[in-house]
Order: C-alpha cells, then sequence, then structure tokens
C-alpha cells in the first residue's frame, strides 16, 4: 500500500478550542472531509467563480459539457493507450527493448494491485490536462526500487519550501499532511510558466464552457417552454395576487412543455400578448455552439475532428490533421510523462543504459496501402529487417529475417574509381 497510508508521524499539537468547534462542526454536517477534499467543495458550491455568461464553471459542470469531456478523454486515451516500453541502449550503437526489467510490469501490466498501467496513465493525463498537474506516489521497496504508483488528488498536494528544499505536502483522509521529497512523488505538468507548476486548462477554458452551459441552458429552455418565448400579457384593469397567479397556472397548465407546443392562448378581459425575447435564429444559437467546439479545440490543443466536428474536413485532409495532432498535441504529453518517468523510477546509473519510451507507431499508423508501401520501401533499402517490419504488425518473424537487404544497385561497381575533374583557370 501506499507509504502515505502507513507511515506514522508524532502526534500534532492539540488543536485550539476553537478548532475542536470547527472540526465538530464539519464532522456533523459534512463527515470526515479536509479543507482540500472535492467532496466540500461540491457541497458547499466551491470551485468556480461566475462566467460574464452568469454561468459558475466547476469541475463536475465542465465534466458535463460533451466538446470538453470528448476533448480531455481523447488526449487522456491517446496518451495512456501508447504501448509504453523500457529500451537498452547497445554498445555498438542503436537500443532494444528490455522486457525484462523490473519496470516494465509496473508500466506495461500495472501500476499497482488496483489499477491498470493503461488506467493509471489515462487518470494521470487527464488530471494533468484539466488541472494543468498530476501526481502520483511512487512507492518503493526496501532497496529503492519502485514496485507501486499510486495516483493523487490534484487538490490535495502542495508544493511547498522547507529550508530551502522542495517538498510535496499531501493532505490525508484523516486532515494531516505528509512531506514527500521530490524524488517519491511522480509529477506530471502542463505547460508551465515557472517549470514547477502547470497552467490549468479549465482555468482558462472556464468562459468559453460557461458560453456553452449557459447556451445548452438557453436551448432547454426554449423547448421545455414550447419552443416559444414567454411575454407579457397586458391587462386593462389591475389583477390582484390571486388572480395573477390563477392565470399563470392556467397558461402553464396548457403551454409549459414541448408536447404542448403550438397550442392557441385564448386571452379574455380585453387582454393583449406582447411578445418579448429573441428566437433562437436571431442570437445565432447554433452558430454559437458550434463556435465554442472549436473553442475547446483551441484550449486543448485537439483537433476539431476529435470533437465530431467534421466541417471542412475531408479524406485528403484527415491524415494531414491526424498527424498535426500528434505533432502539437499528443507529442509534448508524450515527452513530459518519459522525461519525469525516467527522471523518478530510474536511478542516475540505470539513465546512462535504460530509457523508458513511448511507441508512437499506432497513432502514425497510415493507411493499409500506404503502411505496406513504406515498409516494403524500408526493407528493400536495409534501413528495417523483415521481421522489424512484421513485428509492428505483430507477427511472427522468420527465418533468415533479421538479415538487412541492400538493393543490387546500390553498390558500388567493381574496379571503380571516383572520378575527378580539372580545375581549369
Amino acid at each position: 500500500m501506499p507509504y502515505l497510508e502507513v507511515v506514522h508521524h508524532a502526534d500534532p499539537p492539540a488543536p485550539t478550542l476553537w478548532g475542536r468547534v470547527q472540526h465538530a462542526i464539519r464532522s456533523y454536517a459534512l463527515g470526515p472531509l479536509s479543507l482540500k477534499d472535492r467532496e466540500l467543495s461540491r457541497k458547499l458550491g466551491w470551485g468556480g467563480a461566475a462566467t460574464s455568461a452568469g454561468v459558475v464553471v466547476t469541475e463536475e459542470a465542465a465534466w458535463a459539457v460533451p466538446a470538453w469531456r470528448r476533448g480531455v478523454l481523447a488526449i487522456a486515451g491517446d496518451v495512456g493507450t501508447l504501448p509504453l516500453f523500457i529500451h537498452k541502449r547497445l554498445a555498438g550503437g542503436g537500443k532494444e527493448r528490455d522486457l525484462g526489467h523490473p519496470l516494465y510490469p509496473l508500466l506495461h501490466d500495472a501500476a499497482n494491485h488496483e489499477m491498470s498501467a493503461t488506467s493509471f496513465r489515462e487518470a494521470m493525463v487527464a488530471g494533468a490536462v484539466v488541472h494543468g498537474n498530476a501526481y502520483a506516489e511512487i512507492e518503493r521497496d526496501g532497496a529503492s526500487r519502485p514496485v507501486a504508483l499510486w495516483p493523487l488528488q490534484p487538490d490535495q498536494v502542495a508544493i511547498v519550501r522547507d529550508a530551502g528544499r522542495l517538498r510535496y505536502r499531501v493532505a490525508g483522509a484523516s486532515g494531516q499532511s505528509v512531506d514527500f521529497d521530490p524524488r517519491d512523488i511522480l509529477h506530471l505538468r502542463g505547460p508551465s510558466g515557472d517549470g514547477l507548476i502547470g497552467y490549468s486548462a479549465l482555468d482558462q477554458a472556464r468562459p468559453a464552457l460557461g458560453l456553452m452551459i449557459a447556451a445548452e441552458k438557453f436551448a432547454a429552455t426554449f423547448f421545455a417552454n414550447g419552443s416559444t418565448f414567454g411575454g407579457v400579457l397586458r391587462h386593462p384593469g389591475v389583477l390582484k395576487d390571486a388572480g395573477v397567479k390563477t392565470l399563470r397556472d392556467s397558461i402553464d397548465a396548457v403551454h409549459k412543455g414541448p408536447d404542448k407546443a403550438h397550442k392557441f392562448l385564448i386571452l379574455e378581459e380585453g387582454m393583449e400578448f406582447v411578445r418579448t425575447g429573441t428566437d433562437p435564429e436571431d442570437s445565432q444559437l447554433l452558430g454559437i455552439r458550434e463556435f465554442q467546439v472549436r473553442e475547446v479545440a483551441r484550449i486543448l490543443g485537439v483537433a476539431p475532428s476529435r470533437l465530431a466536428d467534421t466541417s471542412g474536413i475531408s479524406f485528403a485532409t484527415s491524415e494531414q490533421e491526424s498527424l498535426a495532432y500528434f505533432q502539437s498535441c499528443i507529442r509534448p504529453w508524450l515527452v513530459r510523462f518519459e522525461q519525469e518517468l525516467n527522471l523518478k523510477l530510474l536511478s542516475a546509473t540505470d539513465r546512462r543504459t535504460f530509457n523508458i519510451e513511448h511507441s508512437s507507431d499506432a497513432i502514425l499508423r497510415a493507411d493499409a496501402t500506404t503502411r505496406a508501401a513504406v515498409m516494403v520501401s524500408l526493407v528493400a533499402a536495409g534501413i528495417s529487417t523483415v521481421n522489424e517490419a512484421r513485428s509492428l504488425d505483430n507477427l511472427p518473424p522468420v527465418a533468415g529475417g533479421d538479415v538487412p537487404r541492400a538493393p543490387l544497385n546500390a553498390g558500388a561497381l567493381p574496379g571503380a574509381r571516383p572520378s575527378t575533374v580539372e580545375n581549369v583557370a
């Protein structure tokens, strides 16, 4: 189990009277929650200020936006499902996969006894994309070798400096905090201004997400009210409160809801209906919702087609878009993850020989015809062997397939000498 759960520190100072009162009130109302717990933020309505659209965008509200959810899961899935290998540098140059390395099961099979390696990496990338930072505790054995990786909630981790040294302060379930050395915390961070704390994409996306949520509520209210907008009923006399309530209830009973749309409104006693509001067409509702999908794509750095926005995309451009998506979005996350894994899981001595690296062939793989043509060219030119090409498609090796081939017309002719050209002044 993670170190955080088994280590015991000296008893903290006795709380003050006010501290005991606060703890009693919080425990009675909310249960054993710390101030950094997400459940506490959810129950108290914390987690985000109102945007210019008048909507408070919490993390839970953001996950309810389909474009945001799809974009985050696309990045997490594309990074987390890529094969991750440990390569050993060869003395004569090049490298080979070391499937017998002690870290291989941790990175390829299971991060801990509760999570697969893929689930762990997806969770880490999703947290880093949304919050800018994702953390995991590195559990080590008696020889200081990593044996398990335990993800931590980003809002439970604070980076502090103690006597000039960087420490990771993690809040436990009991409210106590434990300080960790940086070597024992895997920290996947996004783009950062200081190189230490990553920028939160959620914070940057709140205005755009607020507008998307407001547009969604606007559309839902429009259909809930029978695809019509409210207005003013002008009465020649004066209605008392009871009369206003009766009139409002009778109208709602007949007209409110999509199944009661477009029924006639019967006015009595000389009343006149004056329409107010703007219909969806005049307010550019559809255009706003389509534009905001692309706005989310820009914030996350994903291709719009990954968010199911295929406008302007054809079969001729889809491959180039996928390549651009990998180069500008996925590859930076791969490099960040690889460098953090190499730094924290491998010792300085091991890093001279071993390297943790993703295999991006699954993302860069083209269509079958193009892929076959490329592999034939590489094998014919002697760049790849037959068995190396077969391994990319999980095919078994064949006899003689490890010998590189060279085209016959690429060798030097017998007895040929380099030609010389005299420089005539």
